[in-house]
């Protein structure tokens, strides 16, 4: 449920019974040592995707059952969470890049390669299916670069905006309401 709660910030409401539908329990004693339920990332992760970076955003937390003990700091929880998030999207966008580097080298130096080998099949031309031999080989040695070009051309936008929305959720404005 989304609110316009004024001309500038937009509120995100979001219902809730209880903390169980917040985090995911692990049989731990503390709420502190649970973690966010995945669920409730991917309902506020695509909440947001809804609107421009630039747009500020306040989550409200509509919940049944309001236990202050485990609430104090639920924003704090949500807010970490989402750090944690954080850290892993940049560790694994660095990796992306990194094996992207070495893709990237492999395919080029298989695709000369290939080239080299058209070039010497050039010899064999005499031969009937030689022909078919060296069109396989440059089919293949740019198929080698597939990968690569794919990361490089899409895939990373992706990474780099959700990296984006997950710095958003860090320091969203969080709110607990009871109803």
């Amino acid at each position: 449920m989304i609110n316009a709660m004024d001309e500038d910030i937009i509120e995100l409401n979001i219902a809730v019974k209880n903390t169980e539908e917040i985090f995911q329990q692990f049989g731990y004693s503390s709420i502190s040592e649970n973690t966010i339920s995945k669920d409730f990332e991917e309902y506020i992760l695509n909440s947001i995707k809804n609107y421009p970076l630039e747009e500020k955003l306040k989550l409200i937390i509509h919940i049944q059952k309001k236990d202050q003990r485990e609430l104090d700091n639920l924003d704090n929880y949500i807010h970490k969470h989402f750090s944690n998030k954080l850290s892993d999207i940049e560790l694994n966008l660095k990796q992306q890049f990194k094996e992207w580097k070495i893709n990237m080298t492999i395919g080029i130096l298989f695709l000369v390669l290939c080239l080299v080998l058209v070039q010497v099949l050039e010899a064999f031309q005499h031969i009937n299916f030689m022909k078919i031999i060296k069109e396989g080989l440059i089919i293949i040695g740019w198929v080698a670069l597939w990968e690569p070009v794919t990361f490089i051309l899409f895939s990373w936008r992706n990474l780099k905006r959700d990296r984006l929305y997950y710095k958003k959720l860090c320091s969203i404005p969080i709110s607990v309401v009871e109803y």
